[in-house]
Order: C-alpha cells, then structure tokens, then sequence
C-alpha cells in the first residue's frame, strides 16, 4: 500500500515567504487565529504547507468577484 507523502512542515519566515507576507504580520495572523498552524509547544508553530496553499485557495474563492 503507497503511503501519502509528507512534507516536513514550513517555520515562520518559510510560511510568511509562501503566501507573500511579512512575518510579523504573520505573527499577528496567528495571534488572531486567521491562518492554520500547528501549535508543537508554548513558542514552537510550525506550518502545514498543503494547509497554507489550500487557505490561500479559498481566500481566492471567496473573494468578491470585481
């Protein structure tokens, strides 16, 4: 049975570089609970990068339309 591939997960400036932020805003982003990471400790997130791209996807979808 194939097993699914796993990607090691993105630091803050990995992520922030990703969806083309600064990571402070990322930082903020976090704080405020609006993006998906993964809380390994009380000072260590790390992020999912299929999780990012899929938030990015549906920001896109969900945009209004001009």
């Amino acid at each position: 049975m194939n097993e699914p591939e796993i990607k090691p997960l993105l630091v803050r400036e990995e992520a922030a570089k990703r969806i083309n932020v600064g990571v402070r805003t990322l930082d903020r982003m976090v704080k405020d609970k609006l993006i998906p990471f993964i809380k390994l400790g009380p000072r260590l997130i790390r992020f999912c990068p299929d999780k990012l791209d899929a938030w990015v996807k549906d920001l896109h979808k969900n945009a209004p339309a001009k």
